[in-house]
Order: C-alpha cells, then structure tokens, then sequence
C-alpha cells in the first residue's frame, strides 16, 4: 500500500520535460518512463495482493491522471493500469465512472 500511494506522489513531482525523437513522436527521459511504469507495477501489485484496498484508491489515480505534470505519465498510468482495471472489474469501472463524473 505504501509503495503505491508512494509511486502515485512520484508521478505528480516528475519533470515534465520531454523531448521528441526524429520521428516526431514524443518520447519520454528514460526516468520518467520508469517512474510511471514503477507506479502502475505498483498497483498492479496491490491489485492482486489487497483488491479491496486498491478500491480506496480510484479517486487519488483519477488526481494524478487530471494533474501530473507530465502528459506522457498520465497516459501510461490510465493505458496501462485504469483500462485493464475497468475492463476486468466491473467494481473499478463503477467507481473510475464516478470519480470521472464527479469531475
């Protein structure tokens, strides 16, 4: 538990300075993609060993994903933990749809 609420933090306080590769694409500093990655393994790991915990915490993900300073963080966070979340747990869908609502 403290290691997500821990890596959530993390996620608000990354440098948001990103740079773009020849493509064109937006690329993240190496650090902040491991940052956010560590925060979704994060949860991931909560999601499996506490369920019910995890759901006290939709409303603290849904304030990193509005506010982190970093847009490529925020879209890992819901690409890689929210959607799969919702699409597996008809609870985490009910509760994300009501902190998105509530906005």
């Amino acid at each position: 538990e403290a290691k997500a609420v821990e890596a959530l933090v993390e996620l608000l306080w990354v440098d948001p300075q990103t740079r773009q590769d020849t493509s064109g694409h937006l690329r993240l500093p190496g650090g902040v993609q491991a940052t956010a990655m560590r925060c979704v393994s994060a949860l991931k790991s909560l999601k499996a060993t506490q369920d019910d915990t995890l759901l006290d915490f939709v409303v603290p993900i849904i304030n990193v994903i509005l506010h982190a300073p970093c847009m490529e963080c925020r879209k890992l966070l819901w690409e890689n933990f929210v959607l799969d979340a919702v699409r597996n747990d008809v609870a985490f869908g009910h509760l994300f749809f009501w902190a998105l609502r509530a906005v």
